[in-house]
């Protein structure tokens, strides 16, 4: 399950020069960023983003699943405790509105 959300991103693909996107919709097992710039399907990148409620910057490692003009998807690599619980937040937050 995602949910819709609206968080700058900044994308690091391995061995390629970071850029700029927008996390549209997050879960625990990926999101879906929109993005003026392609990558391969199959591309690890990180992700660094500020999840709710958390202080610090967060590192998602993920893993490009598909993309379309504009749009990519990605599903995550493994989390950190933390991170997985700002998700697992805005997840039960969405729920309840």
């Amino acid at each position: 399950m995602r949910i819709p959300t609206v968080l700058a991103v900044l994308c690091a693909p391995s061995g390629g020069e970071p850029f700029g996107g927008l996390m549209v919709e997050v879960g625990l097992g990926g999101s879906r960023i929109e993005s003026t710039r392609a990558l391969d399907i199959g591309s690890s990148i990180s992700l660094s983003v500020r999840l709710p409620g958390s202080p610090d910057l967060s590192q998602l490692p993920a893993i490009v699943r598909w993309r379309k003009p504009g749009l990519f998807g990605v599903q995550f690599g493994d989390l950190l405790a933390r991170d997985a619980r700002a998700i697992a937040s805005m997840m039960a937050e969405s729920l309840r509105t």
